[in-house]
């Protein structure tokens, strides 16, 4: 299986945040489009962050804007997702991890 995809905006910046990893000094950067930065291994040439600049002002264009990323989702069965800490018997309740 793949690496993790983590999400995060800066509010402030207006800036989304896809990462496989953290950034590191090493990375090789480019600006892919206007406002689209890759972040790449440096030995690879994998893309490994990118960074979405003034993500609320494409949003609010309504226009659409493709990432060159390969997305794949994997299957995973309802009865093996946990959804946070709660104790066995309160887990009946959420409809997620019903054994």
């Amino acid at each position: 299986m793949g690496t993790n995809l983590k999400i995060h905006y800066d509010n402030i910046g207006d800036i989304l945040y896809l990462d496989t990893c953290q950034p590191y000094p090493e990375q090789e950067s480019d600006e892919l489009d206007l406002g689209i930065v890759a972040r790449f291994h440096p030995q690879t040439a994998v893309i490994e962050n990118l960074e979405i600049l003034f993500f609320t002002k494409r949003l609010a264009q309504g226009k659409l804007f493709e990432l060159p990323i390969l997305a794949q989702f994997w299957a995973v069965p309802r009865e093996d997702i946990v959804l946070g800490f709660q104790p066995p018997e309160m887990r009946q309740y959420t409809e997620f991890a019903v054994a």
